[in-house]
């Protein structure tokens, strides 16, 4: 009797243990990544502005990363120039501007993961008086999605390298509007379901 007794309790533990192991865990899979990717963008001004004072630049690009492989979307952002003097990346004189304020849709097979970011602390650049080349980073806080990346959180930080190619005739260059195209290296940290999972 007290060995069938033992071997039921035996048999009840092995299948509680079962039982924890095959639960539904949601968090089982979150996780957090460093962020490593890339994307070529081409931009220019649309008529929207977040502050009623410039326009913004809408860009729209492809590329891939680690968080969900290839991807295309959009990035809305609306600069101010500062009147600094800076360099440019091809090393010609330029002026500082600062962003106003930016919002980024990225489109992967798995969701999409949205992204914002106000103020100059978040964006600054400088752009060539001359040549028409841009250098920008810009840094963006993740702000949830659809899919794999509806709850999603982080940031990313966005390095641009660009050349204007076409600018409307009024100074500084392009305050009646842009058209060029971009190098972006993207990197950061994001946390969310299956994050490091291209399923």
């Amino acid at each position: 009797m007290k060995k069938r007794m033992w071997s039921y309790m035996g048999l009840s533990l092995i299948t509680g243990v079962i039982a924890i192991v095959a639960a539904p865990n949601h968090n089982a899979f979150a996780g957090t990544v460093k962020v490593k990717g890339s994307y070529a963008e081409t931009f220019a001004s649309v008529n929207f502005s977040y502050d009623g004072v410039s326009p913004a630049t809408l860009g729209t690009h492809a590329g891939i990363d680690n968080i969900g492989g290839p991807f295309t979307g959009q990035l809305l952002a609306e600069y101010s120039f500062t009147g600094g003097a800076c360099r440019a990346p091809d090393g010609t004189q330029g002026l500082s501007f600062v962003l106003v304020q930016a919002a980024q849709a990225d489109n992967y097979l798995q969701g999409q993961l949205y992204a914002v970011g106000t103020g100059a602390a978040d964006g600054r650049g400088c752009a060539s008086t001359t040549t028409g080349s841009v250098g920008e980073m810009l840094t963006l806080a993740i702000v949830g999605g659809t899919g794999k990346f509806a709850n999603a959180s982080g940031s990313i930080k966005l390095t641009f390298t660009a050349e204007v190619l076409a600018a409307g005739q009024a100074f500084p260059a392009g305050s009646f509007g842009i058209f060029g195209d971009t190098h972006v290296t993207k990197t950061g940290s994001v946390t969310c379901q299956n994050c490091n999972s291209n399923d």
